[in-house]
C-alpha cells in the first residue's frame, strides 16, 4: 500500500518516503510539492527496490503474526528511510553501507522503470546526445531526467563528464552512431 502522510524531518534533514514494513506500506511526504510525475513513480519505485531487497520479509511477517498474537516484539517499529531526492547510483562512489543500499534499491528503481527492451524501443528515431530528445523521453516514461541519464550511463549508452552538459554517445549504445538528422 502507498499513501500520503506529513513526514516531519528529523535531525539529519527532510524525509522524501518511508517504508512501513510491518504495516507492508510506503509513505510519501505530502509536504514535498515537487513529489509528483517522474519523482512520484521513481520515488516509489526506490521504495519498492527497498521493499524487495532490504526487508526481510519472513521476518516482517513473523512480526506482524506476533503482534497481532501481542506476544511484544521489541523491533516493531523498525522502518526504512528516504532521505534525498538524489540518491547516489554511482557504484564507484559507495563510501558506506547505506550509500550501497541507496544505491541498489536507485538501480533496481531504474531497471523496473525502464527495461532495456522499453528503452530501446524509445531511443529509436531519437539522437541520445540531444537533451531535447531525452526530455521527450523521460515524459514518456513517466521518471526523472535524473533516473533516465543514470540509467542510459548505466547502460554505456552515453557518456556524460563530471561538472558537463555534454553528452556523448556511448560504446554500447543501440545505433553505434549518432543520428545527425534528429538534432
Amino acid at each position: 500500500m502507498v499513501s500520503w502522510e506529513r513526514i516531519p524531518p528529523d535531525e539529519q534533514g527532510s524525509i522524501v518516503a518511508k517504508i512501513l514494513p510491518l504495516q507492508r506500506k510506503i509513505v510519501l511526504n505530502e509536504c514535498i510539492s515537487e513529489l509528483t510525475g517522474g519523482f512520484e513513480q521513481s520515488t516509489i519505485a526506490h521504495e519498492i527496490g527497498h521493499w524487495i531487497l532490504h526487508v526481510n520479509q519472513n521476518e516482517a511477517e513473523g512480526l506482524t503474526e506476533q503482534l497481532e498474537l501481542n506476544l511484544g516484539m521489541k523491533d516493531a517499529t523498525k522502518l526504512y528511510l528516504c532521505r534525498t531526492t538524489g540518491a547516489k547510483t554511482n557504484p564507484n562512489i559507495i563510501k558506506s553501507n547505506l550509500d550501497k543500499i541507496e544505491w541498489q534499491a536507485q538501480y533496481f528503481a531504474s531497471c523496473l522503470l525502464m527495461p532495456r527492451e522499453i528503452l530501446e524501443a524509445k531511443q529509436r528515431g531519437r539522437n541520445l546526445t540531444n537533451w531535447k530528445h531525452l526530455y521527450a523521453m523521460k515524459d514518456e516514461l513517466g521518471v526523472t531526467i535524473s533516473n533516465l541519464k543514470n540509467r542510459l550511463q548505466d547502460l554505456g549508452w552515453i557518456s556524460i563528464p563530471k561538472g558537463s552538459k555534454q553528452i556523448y554517445l556511448g560504446k554500447a549504445a543501440p545505433n553505434g552512431q549518432i543520428n545527425l538528422f534528429n538534432r
